[in-house]
């Protein structure tokens, strides 16, 4: 009797041991290709469309039960190189185009599945115009069930500059495109535009779209520098349902405050990044306006945060429901000043407060010159506050990441 043994390496063994199939070395194949929908589903969400292909290709019930199933394609990114193809050009080289057969054919199949839709900070602007015309097509031809749309705008492309801090808005052809998309999502929930940098006629009619089909619809809505200078944004009132609203100070008027108040708003995120102008051209709501709208929405949390690699201070707010303070900056360090001003506007109000990535810096060893009691007389005098963060980051390693 032949035993797996005897087989050579070249031979495959049909033989069946307890029920189970063995391979060349006599040992039991691997059940990869069994694994239960739901799993592979999970698994391929992980990956980008070239590893999604590439592992549907390892075997049958991959490509049929995971490939095509609908939560595999519910959240679509797209970077500067999906549905690309190489193109010389005569004067930049090679490129990476959109190709305009692929994309139809991807949309035709998975299109319908697709739930959220992310542009990445993409460089490529004409990827980027054709491929939100392409999708624009798609809906007004099948319908759209997208629910999510996250469109975050490079408006520091330019490596040279990057050094002056220098910015480029949107607009043109790409913002009309933009509005184009918008205008076919009928069942929208969430929005997120980050960095457009828009002038100010450009960004009083950002929304006008969006208004006119999703004014019961919208649940979040996330606009960071909608516009480069300072105009408040009057849609963000429009939308009777919202619950979360992220927002730039720049883009924040006592008008829009007051339409807000009549809303279901729960949270106001008041955002600072590096692209947000200097506080010296930012300028605080009255803290009438603050008080009318905590009247009338009195369930309203705001919370003040700050993301930037530079030294930034928040835009203070007075007499706003305060409830967290966050700053996430390698630079901006705990100052006295700071923590008086929000004894004195939000004790009463103040949950949270922390400082992600403190820098290290040196102070006094005496404890009454360091922040320590600042920080001590903060938790006496705030008594709602219960969460006191404070994470220091290595600034050596902070100077390496801002070098890369």
């Amino acid at each position: 009797m032949t035993t797996v043994s005897d087989c050579p390496k070249y031979y495959v063994n049909p033989l069946e041991v307890n029920g189970v199939d063995l391979n060349e070395d006599g040992q039991p194949y691997s059940q990869w290709s069994d694994l239960p929908n739901l799993i592979l589903e999970q698994v391929f969400t992980y990956l980008d469309i070239k590893e999604r292909y590439a592992a549907s290709q390892v075997c049958r019930n991959w490509y049929i039960g995971a490939f095509y199933l609908p939560n595999t394609w519910s959240t679509f990114l797209v970077t500067d190189t999906t549905l690309t193809r190489r193109r010389y050009n005569y004067f930049l080289g090679w490129q990476q185009v959109l190709d305009n057969t692929r994309v139809p054919f991807c949309l035709q199949k998975i299109g319908g599945y697709i739930r959220t839709l992310i542009f990445d900070r993409m460089i490529q602007f004409q990827n980027l115009y054709d491929f939100m015309n392409k999708f624009t097509e798609f809906n007004e031809a099948f319908g759209s069930k997208l629910h999510t749309l996250r469109f975050n705008f490079c408006c520091d492309m330019d490596m040279e500059e990057r050094e002056r801090q220098r910015v480029y808005g949107t607009g043109g052809k790409v913002l009309e495109s933009l509005k184009n998309l918008m205008r076919t999502l009928t069942s929208l929930r969430r929005l997120e535009l980050r960095d457009l940098m828009l002038n100010v006629l450009d960004g009083q009619k950002l929304l006008d779209e969006v208004c006119d089909l999703c004014t019961l619809t919208l649940r979040e809505l996330v606009l960071v520098n909608a516009t480069e200078y300072p105009c408040q944004l009057l849609h963000v009132g429009v939308f009777l349902n919202l619950e979360v609203l992220v927002i730039s100070p720049q883009n924040l008027g006592e008008d829009a405050l007051i339409l807000l108040g009549q809303t279901k708003l729960r949270h106001l995120h008041i955002l600072q990044n590096s692209f947000t102008p200097s506080e010296l051209m930012l300028f605080p709501v009255a803290g009438k306006a603050w008080k009318m709208c905590r009247k009338d929405n009195p369930g309203l949390s705001v919370h003040l945060k700050v993301e930037s690699l530079k030294e930034r201070e928040v835009v203070w707010q007075e007499k706003a429901p305060v409830r967290s303070i966050i700053y996430n900056s390698p630079l901006t360090k705990i100052q006295s000043q700071s923590v008086m001003t929000i004894i004195d506007l939000y004790s009463q109000d103040l949950r949270a407060y922390g400082h992600l990535g403190l820098p290290r810096f040196q102070r006094s060893r005496s404890f009454h010159e360091r922040v320590d009691a600042l920080l001590l007389l903060l938790v006496r005098q705030s008594v709602w506050l219960h969460t006191l963060l404070a994470i220091c980051m290595d600034l050596k390693l902070t100077n390496n990441s801002n070098n890369k």
